[in-house]
């Protein structure tokens, strides 16, 4: 049960990125059979660990990292795809849903500017071929928070991203 998942912090990086990796699946499982409207205990926990994993320095545990990020870009998926279908059902495939504000897509276990930057740092680092994974998961989640957000309030509230974008495609994304 995804909702009663709790990590242990004193466990390895690979373990704690498999978590991670297991946690997004399931996220991502959940959108893909239409189930967008997650349980707040399961967004919660999605969220808290998302937390955990992000807060491992990207040198050390970049595998950690990307399992962070990919949670974060999984739920930031789901909460896209539920506003999509609420915005108007009928019109879903040809209406562009209202923007939610960036505020939603944080918490109080990994605020704004803590995600700020895990992603920038995540796409700066320039160490090793564990790097990549780490990168793809660190744009994935701007994706889904760029389509939720809207571009305007992500380059205001990450105003180092177009850097940090060149940067990563420098080093190989």
């Amino acid at each position: 049960d995804i909702a009663t998942v709790r990590i242990d912090p004193e466990g390895s990086g690979d373990s704690l990125a498999g978590i991670g990796e297991g946690t997004a699946a399931v996220i991502l499982a959940s959108k893909a059979l239409g189930w967008w409207k997650l349980p707040e205990p399961v967004q919660e926990s999605t969220r808290e660990i998302a937390a955990e994993l992000v807060s491992w320095r990207v040198d050390r545990a970049p595998r950690t990292r990307a399992a962070g990020l990919r949670c974060l870009a999984a739920i930031w998926s789901s909460m896209n795809s539920r506003n999509f279908e609420e915005s108007d059902p009928r019109l879903a495939s040809r209406h562009t849903p209202d923007l939610l504000p960036l505020k939603d897509f944080w918490s109080d276990e990994l605020p704004q500017e803590k995600g700020r930057v895990a992603i920038c740092e995540t796409l700066m680092y320039s160490g090793g071929s564990d790097i990549f994974e780490a990168r793809a998961s660190a744009v994935d989640a701007i994706v889904e928070l760029i389509l939720g957000a809207g571009a305007g309030s992500v380059l205001d509230a990450f105003p180092e991203l177009p850097e940090a974008l060149f940067t990563a495609l420098a080093h190989g994304c």
